[in-house]
């Protein structure tokens, strides 16, 4: 997460899929790292996470 948003310039978005337990916590670590959390979708196999630089 911390590679990925600190090679991104300021909008550019990206995806990413993990673990419904995890997706509560992504919000936080998405913040730390200098990102928003746009949106959530959640299916069974995990929660797909949209993610935009904000720095």
């Amino acid at each position: 997460m911390r590679a990925r948003l600190g090679k991104m310039v300021r909008g550019h978005e990206f995806q990413f899929i993990c673990a419904n337990d995890m997706a509560g916590k992504m919000d936080r670590v998405v913040q730390i790292n200098g990102g928003v959390v746009r949106s959530k979708e959640q299916g069974e196999d995990g929660t797909i996470i949209t993610v935009m630089k904000a720095e």
